[in-house]
């Protein structure tokens, strides 16, 4: 008989352990995406719309972004697509759906 990674041998695995587990692989690679958009952002988007615009965090398969004006965040929006296969271009694995948040500085 075979063991299976959830079980310990002991008997199952409490909840907490697998759970733990499962998150800290879904933040570590939240993480590293937004690492690499914030790293790699004026290439991605433009210096201008660097400029007034930042990354601040990836949740499930959404970036979400500050943005200082109205008119730069629905460039935003609507250039995703294109931003998104640029990052995908330079193996970044950019999260198919952005979230922007007009926040001016």
């Amino acid at each position: 008989m075979t063991k299976r990674a959830w079980y310990s041998g002991d008997g199952p695995t409490a909840i907490s352990t697998s759970l733990s587990r499962i998150l800290g692989r879904i933040t570590q690679t939240s993480a590293k995406t937004l690492t690499d958009l914030i790293d790699h952002w004026p290439t991605l988007v433009g210096e201008e719309v660097s400029a007034v615009s930042a990354p601040l965090k990836v949740e499930s398969d959404t970036v979400t972004v500050r943005c200082d004006r109205a008119d730069y965040a629905t460039h935003l929006k609507v250039s995703w697509p294109q931003i998104r296969e640029t990052a995908r271009a330079q193996g970044i694995d950019a999260p198919s759906a952005i979230s922007v948040v007009v926040r001016p500085r």
